[in-house]
Formats: structure tokens, C-alpha cells, sequence
């Protein structure tokens, strides 16, 4: 019999129930159409291109009705078996219509493609390997080459070591070896780019426009590339093969999709590249997540042994006794004194405080009125030249001399950004240069004196000679209202301790220093909180232990989104018969208001093991409203 028929899926984005038609194969076609391949089609009045997903004798559609595929675009399947897989998974898993995710898959066939390659022929292995290292990365280089296939690895340590441990696997690999190194960001791409020397590199990242990202995903479609290199993206490439994955700190946030869909995790995507393709993983950190704790703890995850980490003593400081004592700076008198010696010392000091701008907040002490973003409604904060920024939309405003509620001019800054504490430096050490780094300023090639940075630093610095570290604020994550609080604090804070590639003396600054997660990182014992973290999540139904689903509701009136967030409450309330989900009551999301739209949520806790009770729930919600599985946050 001959295929008459062919299921197109379009690339649109498409509510989640609506995603695959039929479409009539015109004879001329019916010889050479092939599944995966790329179309036109007539859709909603519109051309298209779509992709064919299947093809069949014949349809349930009357004859006046169906369309006709226009041609054929690309006669090679654009979209392998293997990416259908991938693409069904992850439509049933996080609700997303398959058009929507291909949509991420397919690139734009540009009609001048790029002729010339990225000079990667030039590029030289940067690092140099520390002798001591050589043989632990030799051992167990070794024992993970030989590890069975479908296998999970993990390793946990300072960056430094991770990127030598790379240099060694990579370098040693057959030929023939096709290996997918996911990164968090673009940053860290450049980093590993900097260990190899090879013209058979694909690089895949967001910062590409459409000639270059069709370039290098043509590398991948027609084999010619053995290291692939690249942030989330790369996970949609059309591999003819792939051998193993290295997914580059697990943990960093950058690796879930949080702002559109499909919003997906590498962690999870990429074990089903690891199913679908018989490859091996190795994921790495430099502080695991709770989900790779609890799976090394469960044996899902093969752990590899870890150089022991060199660490210089670490002493925590209570800012409330500073207070107390009269000192109402940033900088308590201990590390005042570490910054002094390591000056004298002739080597620079590196503080961190991840708060922007001259000040957090700004309020009238008389009717308290508070400055918000008039766009998401967050707190403003205040900049060094006079003016409002919300560190969200980044809105700007003039800063007002006058209370516009009370027309009172008793106004005050509260909470000290890096801004303040760089001014504050510059007047406790005159005879030091001080350096601010945060986005927007300039990156140096080298630096002297005092530093303070934000994540930004972490991100894009490599310093050198650094004889001291501060943390001037540990607080600010612990503060939020979320259950990932002080799993993230820990991790923070240890990407700081260990951000130099020698150790150096650190002192933390907390209002908190009794707090589990500043005694455990203070004395780096990363397994002691998280089991007492697990404990508590297990206890409260958080993740990893339970599942989370988040569903966001979002319209510009706020009487409806109320409204309209109730009424979904209710229906699903009373649809709710299993003990092994829970539903949350309608709450506000922490950022009020996106892109003009007030923001609701609902928050679904499930047990795990449980699909088909929750795919039923999530059938009932509407088809405006986001769905957002195993959300990283609810802030």
C-alpha cells in the first residue's frame, strides 16, 4: 500500500493539546517523502514549514477539508529518530506541544550560509595540569573510559580540577568518539573551548545569529563534528552518534530553561539522550545539587572520587555583634584587619557581595511609603548617580527628594549594595586601588589591590595573587521565601571560598552565623547539611523528595486574574482524590507583575511515581496559563 497521508507538525507555538495534522501527500511527492523531513504547508491561511512526524494510507479527516503538503523543503530528515524521541518525552513530561519544541530544534536554512569556519585550528591547551593531579586524573580517567554504557557519573570539585579532568578525558578519546560537553552559560564555554585543539569542534550557544547557528548545527547533521561544545541548546543537535555527555556544573541554574517554553532541565534531557543514543554521562559540580545528592545516595549515580580540596581556615562573623560593638560599616572589624595584613603582604583581596547599586531599598521613615518598579512592583534600588533601578525589567527612574505619598523629605536608603561598601573601601584604605566588578563595568586583564565583585566576578574573573576573601553579605539568599534558600546560599558562598586557585584565609559575614548552612560550609562539610536538608524537604514534601509543579496564571487586569486564578483553584480541588498530590491556595508570584500582566500562582506537590494522577490534573487547567514542572524556584 502507499502512504498517502503524512502528519505534520508545524513550527509554531501551539497550545499544549494541538500539535500534530494530517495532510494529503500530492502523488508527485508520495515516492520520495520521508519522516523527519522539512515541508510547506498551508496552515491557518499562512505558510509554514513543518515536519513530517509520520506517514500513513489513511486519515480520519474528510476530504474536504484536508490539505495538501505545498513541496518539499529539505529532501535529508532534518529530525532523527532519536530527536523524535527526545521531543516526545519531552512534550509528555512537561506538558509542552511537540510544535512548540521543535521550534528549538529545527534551525532557519539561511539563504547564504557561512563559508568560512571560527578559527579553532589556532587554539592551544591552556592548561597546564599541576603535577600532583596527575596521577589521581590518570586513575580515574581511567576508571570512568571504562565504565559500561548508560552508566551516570558524578564528580565533585574545585572548577580548576574539573577543566584538568576534561583536559585529560578529552585528549586521551579515540577519534572516533562523539562527546556533547553542555555548559551553564557562555562563559564556561569559553573555558573548556580553551582546552582543546581540534577542527572537528561544533560551538552552540544563544549568542549566535542565524548563519552561524545553521553552520555549526550542519557540522552536527553531516557528522563532521566529533566535540560538540554548548549551552542548552545543544541538546536538540541532530547526532548521528553520541558517546558521552558531560553536563558542566549541574548545578548552576542556568541549566533549566525557567523563561519560555520548553521549560526543561539539562539533567533530565540529557538522560534521555543517554537512553536514546546508549551513551554515558558524567555530570560535575562544584557543590552537587540536592537531586545528584539523593541519587548518589540511592546509587543511580556513580560518584568518583575526589582530590581531597585544599581549603585555608574560614571564620565566620557575627554582624549583629559588630553593631553592638558600633560598627555600623559593611566591614567588621576582622576583616578589616585580614584586609590590612594581605595588603602589607603585597597580594589583593577579593570581597563578594551580590547586591548591586548604592542600596537595596529606598523609604520614607514618616508614612513609609516604599519606591517600587511601577512595571513588576519589586523594590527599587538606588544607583551611585542619583537614580532608580529595578534589577528586574531594568526600568530607571530619577530619585525623588520628596515622599510622593506625604511630600515629606525624611527619606532613607536601606540595605547597602556594592556601590556603598566600594565608597566605603576607598575611605578605610586611601592607599589602595579598589575595584568594583558587576555588569556593566568594564573587565580588566589584571587587577591589583581590593576587589569586590557580584556573580558577574565569578562568572568572568581569573585572578591571581589573591591573599584574602571576604563575603560581605552571606544573608541575601537566606532571606528569600523559598525552599531552595540555603542549598543555594551553601553553594554560593563555596564557589567563592574556592573562586581562587590557591586557597586563601576567608572570613563570612552573617547577621545568622548559627544558621546550619553557615556552621556546614564554614567547616565545608557539604554531606552533613545535605541530609539534614533532605530531612527537612522529605518532611515538608519539597524536592528532590516530592515532585513540584507550578502553574502561573498571568492577565493585565488584576481583578480577573484573581478572579480567574480561584475559579481554577476550586476545579481542581475538587478533582483532587489522591493523598498523593497536594495543591497550594492561589498566592501572588514574588515578582507581582511581567510585562504589564499580573502575575498568580498555584503550586502542585506530587509524590513520586504518580504520572498518570497528575496528567489528569493538568488536563483540567486551562490553556493560558504556564505549566512549569519541577520549577527551580517559586520566587
Amino acid at each position: 500500500m502507499v502512504n498517502k497521508y503524512a502528519e505534520i507538525i508545524p513550527l509554531r507555538r501551539l497550545i499544549r493539546n494541538l500539535a500534530v495534522f494530517d495532510y494529503q501527500i500530492p502523488k508527485e511527492l508520495r515516492k520520495e517523502i520521508k519522516k523527519g523531513q522539512l515541508v510547506e504547508i498551508s496552515f491557518q491561511n499562512s505558510k509554514f514549514l513543518g515536519v513530517v512526524s509520520n506517514l500513513k494510507e489513511t486519515t480520519n479527516i474528510p476530504m474536504t477539508k484536508i490539505k495538501e503538503i505545498a513541496r518539499i523543503v529539505q529532501k535529508k530528515p532534518v529530525i532523527t529518530a532519536e530527536q523524535f524521541k527526545l521531543v516526545d518525552w519531552m512534550s509528555n513530561y512537561y506538558f509542552v506541544a511537540k510544535s512548540t519544541i521543535l521550534k528549538s530544534v529545527v534551525p532557519n536554512f539561511p539563504k547564504n550560509p557561512l563559508k568560512s569556519e571560527p578559527r579553532l585550528s589556532s587554539l592551544s591547551p591552556l592548561l597546564k595540569i599541576p603535577q600532583k593531579l596527575v596521577p589521581w586524573l590518570t586513575r580515574e580517567v581511567k576508571k570512568y573510559s571504562s565504565s559500561i554504557c548508560q552508566s551516570a557519573s558524578l564528580v565533585s570539585a574545585q572548577k580548576e580540577i574539573l577543566l584538568a579532568f576534561y583536559a585529560v578525558l578529552l585528549r586521551n578519546k579515540t577519534n572516533q568518539r562523539v562527546t556533547l560537553i553542555i555548559v551553564p552559560d557562555h562563559a564556561e564555554l569559553n573555558s573548556i573551548l580553551s582546552l582543546l585543539n581540534s577542527k572537528e569542534i561544533a560551538l552552540i550557544h544563544s549568542a549566535l545569529n542565524t548563519r552561524e547557528y545553521f553552520q555549526q548545527w550542519e557540522k552536527v547533521w553531516k557528522n563532521k563534528a566529533k566535540v560538540i561544545i554548548g549551552t542548552r541548546l545543544a541538546v536538540f543537535l541532530p547526532f548521528s552518534r553520541l558517546d558521552q555527555i558531560i553536563v558542566h556544573l549541574e548545578e548552576d541554574e542556568n541549566h533549566k530553561n525557567a523563561d519560555q517554553n520548553p521549560r526543561f532541565h539539562i539533567r533530565e534531557a540529557a538522560q534521555q539522550l543517554v537512553k536514546n543514543y546508549r551513551a554515558k554521562i558524567l555530570f560535575t559540580s562544584q557543590t552537587p545539587s540536592l537531586e545528584m545528592f539523593k541519587k548518589i545516595t540511592e546509587g543511580q549515580i556513580e560518584p568518583i572520587d575526589s582530590p581531597p580540596p585544599s581549603t585555608a581556615i574560614i571564620n565566620v562573623v557575627s554582624m549583629e555583634e559588630e553593631i553592638k560593638k558600633g560598627n555600623f560599616s559593611g566591614i567588621s572589624e576582622n576583616l578589616n584587619l585580614l584586609i590590612t595584613q594581605t595588603i602589607n603582604q603585597k597580594k589583593s583581596v577579593f570581597l563578594f557581595l551580590n547586591r548591586k547599586g548604592m542600596a537595596t531599598s529606598y523609604l520614607c521613615q514618616d508614612c513609609h511609603w516604599i519606591a517600587r518598579c511601577p512595571e513588576c512592583l519589586l523594590l527599587f534600588a538606588t544607583y551611585e548617580k542619583n537614580y532608580f533601578f529595578c534589577q528586574h525589567c531594568k526600568k530607571q527612574e530619577p530619585l525623588v527628594l520628596k515622599c510622593p505619598q506625604c511630600q515629606g523629605s525624611n527619606l532613607k536608603s536601606a540595605g547597602k549594595g556594592i556601590q556603598a561598601v566600594e565608597k566605603e573601601l576607598s575611605t578605610l584604605f586611601p592607599q589602595t586601588t579598589v575595584h568594583r566588578v558587576d555588569q556593566g563595568v568594564p573587565i580588566k586583564e589584571h587587577y591589583t589591590g581590593i576587589v569586590i565583585g557580584t556573580e558577574f566576578a565569578l562568572r568572568n574573573l581569573k585572578l591571581s595573587n589573591i591573599g584574602a576573601i571576604g563575603i560581605v553579605s552571606a544573608d541575601n539568599l537566606l532571606y528569600l521565601p523559598d525552599f531552595r534558600s540555603e542549598e543555594r546560599t551553601y553553594q554560593l558562598i563555596n564557589r567563592v571560598i574556592h573562586f581562587t586557585p590557591t586557597p586563601a584565609p576567608t572570613i563570612i559575614q552573617t547577621f545568622t552565623p548559627e544558621n546550619k548552612c553557615m556552621q556546614a560550609v564554614a567547616k565545608q562539610d557539604f554531606k552533613r547539611f545535605a541530609k539534614e536538608e533532605l530531612k527537612m524537604r522529605a518532611a515538608l514534601h519539597w524536592p528532590p523528595v516530592w515532585h513540584l509543579v507550578r502553574l502561573i496564571y498571568q492577565q493585565k487586569e488584576a481583578k480577573i486574574a484573581e478572579k480567574e486564578v480561584n475559579q481554577t483553584y476550586q476545579v481542581l480541588t475538587q478533582a483532587l482524590k489522591s493523598r498523593a498530590i497536594e495543591l497550594s491556595e492561589p498566592f501572588t508570584a514574588h515578582i507581582p507583575r511581567r510585562r504589564g500582566k499580573y502575575q498568580w500562582q498555584l503550586v502542585l506537590k506530587i509524590q513520586p511515581n504518580h504520572p498518570l494522577e497528575l496528567k489528569k490534573i493538568i488536563q483540567l487547567i486551562p490553556d493560558d496559563w504556564i505549566v512549569d514542572v519541577d520549577p527551580l524556584t517559586l520566587l
